[in-house]
């Protein structure tokens, strides 16, 4: 795709979601006139942006800064994820996933003033699943999503994990006198981190288990879109074999009608030359 077409395409994104369409099929036309047939192809395959869509890719139009943000905190919670599984501490794990709420909650609430409060669900669906793909990450940050997309099975809105758990709080002092302590319960004040510990592993445990779940819903996802590549591939090269198809037909359909009136020119001829003929016929057998 030239520069100066994909700079028309990224155009039709910014406009009125009534307007795509006619927009889309002008700028068809043009590429068409220009002999540029590949291109128009291409064009004419692009889909109207659903409601959802084309909220979010005008608030990453509008407000490109929030945007930019929410993607940065996504990206902040798959390091702290790695982080937890590598040892690290759980609390910057629970910290990144506050700030990605936050940073969501705002590009969300800004589609749904566009898109309606009804809709406000699959804002939410489609914001995590754009967040969870490279690719579609980058058509957010553009401002070019299509579709109303489901969220990653497993994961809330904003990517939440489910809470992570938080530090023990501490026991208040008792007024009467402590009993005794036991061996066992010596060892335990001895280890004061044991509680922060327990936590730690079953947040690393958690996030395994999320990223193995990542992992898989990553590699179904990986087949989809190589099969919806191809039918995009197969319905391109159907409407450009249907567009060369209407084309010849409206040629024929020139060249029939320029026959056609070359035929009634001559029929007229013909009988002028007819009626002359006639009448000199008569004038001969009166003489």
């Amino acid at each position: 795709m030239s520069v100066p077409a994909q700079t028309e395409i990224d155009g039709l994104y910014a406009l009125p979601a009534g307007e795509f369409v006619a927009a889309r099929n002008a700028l068809v036309k043009r590429l068409k006139v220009d002999k540029r047939k590949e291109e128009a192809a291409e064009v004419a395959a692009l889909r109207k942006p659903t409601v959802v869509a084309w909220a979010l890719n005008q608030v990453a139009r509008d407000d490109p800064d929030a945007v930019a943000l929410v993607i940065e905190a996504a990206q902040g919670v798959a390091e702290a994820q790695r982080e937890v599984l590598d040892g690290g501490d759980a609390k910057a794990l629970r910290a990144a996933t506050a700030t990605h709420r936050g940073a969501a909650a705002e590009v969300a609430d800004a589609a749904v003033r566009l898109a309606g409060a009804n809709n406000a669900d699959a804002v939410a669906t489609t914001l995590d699943a754009a967040l969870a793909d490279d690719e579609l990450t980058d058509r957010l940050r553009a401002g070019t999503l299509t579709e109303t997309l489901a969220a990653p099975a497993g994961f809330g809105f904003g990517f939440a994990l489910g809470d992570a758990p938080s530090a023990p709080r501490k026991r208040s002092t008792p007024t009467s006198a402590p009993a005794k302590p036991t061996k066992q319960a010596s060892k335990k004040a001895a280890s004061p981190t044991a509680d922060d510990s327990a936590a730690d592993r079953k947040a690393r445990a958690e996030a395994r288990r999320v990223v193995a779940r990542l992992e898989k819903e990553l590699a179904s996802a990986e087949k989809a879109v190589t099969a919806a590549s191809r039918r995009l591939e197969q319905a391109g090269s159907e409407l450009a074999e249907a567009e060369r198809t209407v084309s010849e037909a409206q040629r024929r359909a020139e060249q029939a009608a320029t026959s056609r009136d070359e035929a009634a020119s001559a029929l007229d001829d013909a009988t002028q030359v007819r009626e002359q003929a006639a009448r000199a016929v008569d004038e001969a057998r009166e003489s």
